[in-house]
C-alpha cells in the first residue's frame, strides 16, 4: 500500500505496540507528540516518507526503543537533547534529512548505542567530546554536514568502532594521535575536509597494535601514503 497524509495523534493510544513500520510511503506533515506515549515500542521504522518539522522531544520517553529509522525524510530543526534518555537505543538512522544545529552533548548518555548515522544533514558546530563515552559504538557516520573545529581526542576511546566517517565537513587542524588506538577500525574517512598533518604514524604503520583501516580516505591537505584520495 501507499499511505498518504499525516500520522494521527490517536497513534499514541497504541501504548503496547512493540513494532511500527510505515516506511516507503508518502506520509507527510510533522510527527504527533503523542508518539511519546507509545512506550512499548522497540522498533520504529519511518524512513523514505515526506515527514517534515522537528523531531519531537517526546521521543525521549521511548525507553524500550532499540531501533529508530527516520532517514530519507524532510525533518528539520535540532536533534533533541532528549534522545540521550533513550537507554535501550542501539541503532539510530537519522541521515538524509534537513536537521540543523549542533550535536547535543547528551548523546554521550546512550549506554548501548552501536550504530549512529546523521549523515547528509546540515548539522553545525563541533563534535562534542561526550561522544567518546559511546564505547559500544561500531559505526559513527557524520559525513556531509557543516561540522567544524578539531576532532576530539576522546574519539580514541571508541575501541569497538569499525566505521568512522567524518568526510565532507569543515573540520580542520590535525587528527588526535589517540585515533591510532582504534584497532577495530576498518573504514575511516576525513575526505573533503580541511584536516592537515601526517597520517602515516596513525594509520600506515602495519603495526597490529595500532589502527590499520582497510578503507582510508584523507583530505587533500594531509600526508598519507596508504590513503585513497578519491577525486584528486
Amino acid at each position: 500500500n501507499i499511505l498518504t497524509g499525516a500520522l494521527p495523534s490517536e497513534i499514541g493510544n497504541l501504548a503496547s505496540l512493540t513494532f511500527l513500520s510505515v516506511s516507503s510511503n508518502q506520509l507527510r506533515s510533522s510527527l504527533p507528540t503523542e508518539i511519546g506515549l507509545m512506550t512499548g515500542l522497540t522498533s520504529l521504522w519511518m524512513q523514505a516518507n515526506d515527514f517534515t518539522g522537528p523531531l519531537p522531544t517526546e521521543l525521549g520517553k521511548l525507553q524500550s526503543l532499540s531501533l529508530i529509522s527516520m532517514h530519507s525524510n524532510k525533518f528539520s530543526g535540532r536533534l533533541p537533547s532528549e534522545l540521550g534518555q533513550m537507554q535501550a537505543l542501539t541503532n539510530a538512522r537519522l541521515n538524509s534529512n534537513n536537521l540543523t544545529g549542533e550535536l547535543p552533548s547528551s548523546l554521550g548518555d546512550l549506554p548501548i548505542i552501536k550504530w549512529f548515522n546523521v549523515s547528509e544533514n546540515q548539522l553545525t558546530g563541533s563534535i562534542p567530546s561526550e561522544i567518546g563515552e559511546l564505547t559500544t559504538l561500531t559505526t559513527l557516520d557524520l559525513n556531509t554536514n557543516l561540522l567544524t573545529g578539531s576532532i576530539p581526542s576522546e574519539l580514541g576511546k571508541l575501541r569497538k568502532i569499525s566505521t568512522l566517517n567524518l568526510g565532507h565537513n569543515l573540520f580542520n587542524e590535525t587528527l588526535p594521535t589517540e585515533l591510532s588506538d582504534l584497532t577495530s577500525l576498518t573504514t575511516f574517512s576525513v575526505f573533503d575536509t580541511f584536516i592537515t598533518g601526517d597520517l602515516d604514524p596513525l594509520f600506515c604503520t602495519a603495526d597490529p597494535r595500532l589502527a590499520n583501516p582497510d578503507i582510508l580516505e584523507a583530505s587533500s591537505f594531509t600526508n598519507c601514503s596508504c590513503c585513497d584520495r578519491r577525486g584528486r
